[in-house]
């Protein structure tokens, strides 16, 4: 019988809610509260309305310093002279403007200037094993100098794809620390 009453008074709770205020000479249960004006699905959508003009005006109330990133230029990417270096130069830009779009050259300096140079990019074969190695250096124009090496070993079938990965993260890794001696000369 207990347990009757209370379903019936949650039914009771839930069809208010769903209804709208009853009329004002109906009696009402003090425990639930006096009923919303709006249904319950109304007051959701008014509840996310104003969470989302409140996200919309935080984000573009954003400063734009804080938003800025400056403009990296490559001056020259060199590359030696071989078989498919145009190859090797045309995927080495890509991979260094893809590197410097993640990295971070600070906030104060509208563009930044750097040079890169492969000095050396060897690969060879001992046995079912090819080595690639590759030696990079870049510069920050007007600031210091940064030497990036890595050596990878792969499968010979995959040669392409070993010295794009080379080239890939021996780019990645010259950007970064071109990225923290940029950073470096705009704090002085």
């Amino acid at each position: 019988m207990i347990r009757l009453s209370v379903a019936k008074i949650v039914n009771e709770a839930r069809r208010s809610l769903w209804q709208g205020p009853e009329p004002p000479s109906a009696p009402r249960n003090l425990a639930l509260g006096a009923a919303s004006p709006y249904p319950a699905p109304m007051r959701r959508v008014t509840t996310w309305l104003v969470c989302a003009v409140f996200g919309l005006t935080a984000l573009c109330a954003a400063p734009q310093a804080a938003l800025a990133k400056p403009k990296i230029e490559w001056s020259k990417v060199e590359v030696p002279e071989s078989d498919g270096s145009a190859r090797i130069a045309k995927f080495l830009k890509q991979a260094l403007e893809q590197a410097a779009r993640k990295a971070n050259f600070g906030k104060k300096a509208k563009s930044v200037t750097l040079s890169a140079r492969v000095v050396e990019l060897k690969t060879e074969q001992h046995g079912d094993v090819l080595r690639v190695s590759c030696t990079m250096m870049g510069r920050v124009v007007g600031a210091a100098s940064a030497k990036s090496k890595i050596s990878f070993g792969g499968s010979p079938s995959t040669r392409d794809e070993l010295e794009k990965q080379v080239l890939t993260m021996v780019a990645n890794g010259l950007v970064a620390r071109l990225a923290q001696i940029a950073r470096a000369e705009e704090a002085k």
